[in-house]
């Protein structure tokens, strides 16, 4: 239950139009469509080098011609199997061997060519393998080996033509009229040219296709998350009776006069209030009637009093002090917060902007630290316990509810039996295995905040809290680059240093978070990308 004030609240925080569209899919989107393409391709030209090859000794050519061509054939047939062998077992196409297969295809087709006859049908053939190598993920390399293969036909015609060079082909051309043989050399070439900017055309729009595809399922996931959210924090809104009389309406507590409910949680009820001079600037949260004679939830009020009234930073709310009603009820007094917790705010946007989710992580690491100094972790740190203040004519992200706290180390505080503390979906391994822990694990926690408010989805999600846990112990999420392209590298190497599995890989204080998020931001990120590179060699992202 947060301390806000949702009547009273404007929106404090509201990005610029939509949030930032996807950027252009770079290659890796259509590696595996690639490698595929690579598959399919070598088994072809194989087969037809194969085919053709058999066929050589039939044809009544030359010897050296016969052995020059038959060398062109195995190559080019050796070199496409080759590839298609690789691209096979390992799912990948690498640029290297692009490249050099369709080095070896343009020399090998033009000595095919000529064997056969650069004025026959044989160029029919050049344009399946253009139509392949025009789809590649380097624009750069599928125009070059185009131009290639079209330069090197407009060259082998043009001597042909001027009678430098001898038509030996298989149907030479000797007696064609010189008008035709001007036309194909001009023509085919043009062809072949043609050929390569229509597989580029269809490149492009597959790569568009992907792009609405993946932009459509990262909408469908960002709103199923939202209605999950919501769905959650039905039964709290159901019970909030916000500004409604309560059971301490009009009563005074630590100096403070209480009004209306402002709401309630699992544990406590929050009353709008007023100081001395009768100003609507506090809040008094008071444990739940009928929870008095409970001891775990009345120590861990207690501690949420004493934690929050020892921190000093301006990214917590102000606790002014803490007390026990006459009946012995506890109650904390504390500044009214007005605005929105980030659940709240991912409902209406489905998606924050970068620079907003650097600020928050940077502005609720000023808490932590301080907490962690004293050796409190604060457990559950989720979208609902991080509320965006409206203070001045200015917003700032604060810290809530250290009623689960747990000193670091230590693997169990006031529990019941059984009980699971915590958040599953924002819950670092460790925690989810109930281990001990420490400020990592809040860091992970707050890392998976980022990953929600920048892709949509948490990192891991099952049917029940259960198998969440263990989704979380036993796999790994999905690269947030792979969900939402725009995220930066900078901003999927911080994230793969908050989520790594193992504590010792991640950041290892949240001082040292606020250290790399402004290196991010002054456009440098060295360090967090050395540091990522070393967590994801040890456990990349999951499928």
């Amino acid at each position: 239950m947060t301390e806000v004030d949702r009547r009273a609240a404007t929106r404090p925080y509201a990005a610029p139009g939509a949030p930032t569209p996807p950027a252009r899919p770079g290659p890796t989107f259509l590696v595996g469509e690639e490698a595929a393409r690579a598959r399919s391709f070598g088994l072809i030209i194989m087969q037809l080098c194969l085919l053709v090859l058999a066929c050589v000794p039939c044809l009544g050519q030359a010897w050296p011609l016969d052995l020059a061509v038959s060398g062109a054939l195995l190559g080019l047939g050796s070199v496409s199997a080759g590839c298609g062998i690789y691209a096979w077992r390992v799912r990948r196409y690498p640029l290297g061997l692009f490249r050099v297969h369709g080095a070896v295809a343009v020399l090998a087709a033009l000595v095919i060519q000529y064997y056969l006859g650069v004025f026959s049908p044989t160029a029919v053939a050049v344009a399946l393998g253009l139509a392949f190598f025009g789809q590649g993920n380097d624009g750069l390399t599928a125009w070059g080996i185009g131009v290639g293969a079209a330069g090197s036909y407009a060259l082998l015609a043009a001597l042909l033509t001027a009678g430098v060079v001898e038509d030996r082909g298989v149907f030479a051309a000797v007696d064609a009229p010189l008008a035709g043989k001007i036309f194909m050399m001009l023509v085919v070439p043009i062809v072949m040219l043609l050929t390569v900017a229509q597989a580029r055309a269809n490149r492009r729009a597959t790569r568009a296709l992907v792009a609405q595809v993946a932009e459509a399922t990262r909408e469908a996931e960002g709103e199923a998350a939202r209605h999950r959210e919501v769905a959650k924090e039905l039964d709290a809104v159901r019970q909030a009776g916000v500004m409604q009389p309560g059971r301490w309406t009009g009563e005074t507590l630590g100096g403070a006069r209480l009004g209306g409910v402002l709401g309630r949680g699992a544990t406590g009820e929050v009353y709008a209030a007023f100081d001395s001079a009768g100003n609507a600037c506090l809040a008094v949260k008071v444990l739940r009637p009928g929870l008095l004679g409970d001891p775990v939830a009345l120590a861990r009020f207690e501690r949420e009093g004493r934690i929050a009234a020892g921190l000093t930073s301006p990214h917590v709310v102000r606790v002014h002090g803490c007390g026990h009603a006459e009946d012995g009820t506890p109650f904390i007094v504390m500044d009214r917060a007005v605005g929105d917790d980030l659940g709240a705010v991912l409902r209406e946007q489905a998606r924050l902007p970068e620079t907003e989710i650097l600020r928050l992580m940077s502005e609720a690491a000023h808490p932590l630290a301080e907490a962690h100094q004293w050796g409190v972790v604060h457990r559950d740190i989720k979208p609902s316990n991080l509320l965006l203040a409206q203070e001045g004519g200015r917003t700032r992200w604060k810290l809530l509810d250290f009623g689960i706290a747990a000193f670091s180390g230590s693997d169990t505080t006031v529990t019941r039996q059984g009980e699971v503390v915590g958040t599953p979906n924002y819950m670092s391994p460790e925690q989810a295995r109930g281990m001990p822990i420490d400020e990592r694990s809040d860091l992970y926690s707050l890392g998976a905040v980022a990953y929600r408010a920048l892709t949509g989805p948490v990192p891991h999600e099952a049917p029940t809290p259960i198998l969440t846990l263990i989704r979380i112990t036993e796999g790994r999420p999905k690269s947030p680059r792979s969900l939402a392209p725009s995220i930066s590298p900078g901003m999927g190497d911080l994230l793969a240093l908050l989520l790594a599995p193992e504590p010792e890989l991640r950041v290892q204080s949240a001082s040292e978070l606020r250290a790399l998020i402004d290196e991010l931001r002054a456009h440098r990120g060295v360090e967090v990308r050395r540091r990522a590179a070393r967590a994801l060699a040890q456990s990349g992202w999951g499928a």
